[in-house]
């Protein structure tokens, strides 16, 4: 019979309907005279961080974070060049290891242009290189480019390098080289 003076609890009316054969469904302890080893902690850290209900959400939240920033990094990634003669945009052309500076481009321009005159020019335009992103069905080869800035060279003014040709300090012709005013 209960004891009046106590209020019974929850555990006391398991006790009483539990037979006595039955052993009680607690953890299983350590043994009794064994020194526990940090894997004894660990595996028992492990355990128990792995039955929190927090574990699913942590991991879907990275995994969540890392699909954002790849798709954020392959929307934002600057992966072409805009090249531009004098901030008129002429041409867009992909990335690469080769092309660093708008002077590989300036220098083939004008290298055709020097060839289709015969005499060396100068031209008074600049052209830069802008960092974008587009879509690689809208990039253009780089030879394609080149043509493109040389016919912007050619549509404008530009300084040829000729020899004139005097005779009595008056000027009798000009001719585009050197070779050819001494022929």
């Amino acid at each position: 019979m209960p004891d009046i003076r106590q209020p019974r609890r929850n555990s006391d009316k398991n006790r009483d309907r539990r037979e006595p054969s039955q052993a009680s469904p607690r953890r299983r302890k350590r043994p009794q005279g064994v020194i526990p080893t940090i894997k004894y902690y660990v595996t028992r850290a492990r355990k128990k961080l792995l039955r929190s209900p927090l574990v699913p959400l942590i991991g879907g939240l990275v995994l969540l974070v890392a699909i954002v920033s790849l798709l954020i990094w392959v929307f934002t990634n600057k992966n072409a060049w805009d090249v531009k003669v004098d901030d008129k945009n002429v041409a867009t052309i992909a990335k690469s290891k080769t092309i660093t500076d708008s002077t590989w481009i300036y220098n083939n321009a004008v290298a055709k242009l020097e060839a289709d005159l015969g005499a060396k020019v100068q031209v008074s335009q600049k052209v830069t290189l802008t960092p974008v992103h587009k879509s690689k069905k809208n990039l253009l080869d780089p030879e394609v480019a080149i043509s493109k800035v040389y016919k912007e060279f050619s549509e404008s003014e530009f300084s040829v390098e000729a020899s004139e040709i005097f005779v009595n300090n008056v000027s009798i012709a000009t001719v585009k080289n050197l070779e050819t005013a001494n022929k």
